[in-house]
Order: structure tokens, then C-alpha cells, then sequence
């Protein structure tokens, strides 16, 4: 790119079209790309019996600090009610201790 005089360093994206190339990028090859107009209305499901192989577990949170020397961390104790567990997390941006 030739950057003439009086223009600016960093000439305007046209947003659209970057938005199509990238789309058209990440189709698979032989895919046809989609289109603004062919919008995915359904997410993909899973079936009953997949989700019920997944194992989820829920927590009280006891306690939560900060992690001295870092900006995102929080130290938690976990109580999951047959047993009890500490564990470090990256949402010290999002959540303060005490709200926790």
C-alpha cells in the first residue's frame, strides 16, 4: 500500500466487506459461503442422552480474596458439600470478593 500525501496513515476499512472476506475465510472448502440473507436461525442441540453424560457440579463459594501480585485472580474456597476445595479464578475483573 502506497500511502499518498495528505492521506492518512491508516485508510478506512470498508467494515462489510472485511466481515464477508472473514466469513468466506472460515467456510469450509467446497462450502458455499453464507450470506447476510442465509442467517442460521437454530443453534446445533444435543440429544437428551449427551446431556445427561455431562456432569455438573454446584458450588458455595465460603470465602473469596485477592491473589496478592495479580490484577485478575481470586482465591476461592469452594464448598461442594461432600467435600471442600480452593481454587484460583480469572474474574477478579468481573466480580468483587464480597459480592461473591
Amino acid at each position: 500500500t502506497i500511502v499518498q500525501k495528505g492521506s492518512p496513515i491508516s485508510p478506512r476499512l470498508d467494515v462489510e466487506k472485511e466481515v464477508q472476506t472473514i466469513k468466506a475465510m472460515m467456510q469450509k472448502p467446497g462450502q458455499e459461503p453464507k450470506t447476510s440473507k442465509q442467517e442460521v436461525t437454530n443453534k446445533d442441540e444435543i440429544v437428551f442422552d449427551a446431556f445427561m453424560k455431562v456432569d455438573m457440579r454446584v458450588a458455595e463459594v465460603v470465602k473469596a480474596e485477592p491473589v496478592k501480585k495479580a490484577d485478575n485472580l481470586l482465591k476461592l474456597q469452594l464448598d461442594l458439600g461432600a467435600e471442600k476445595r480452593q481454587v484460583v479464578s480469572g474474574i477478579a475483573q468481573y466480580y468483587q470478593p464480597d459480592d461473591l
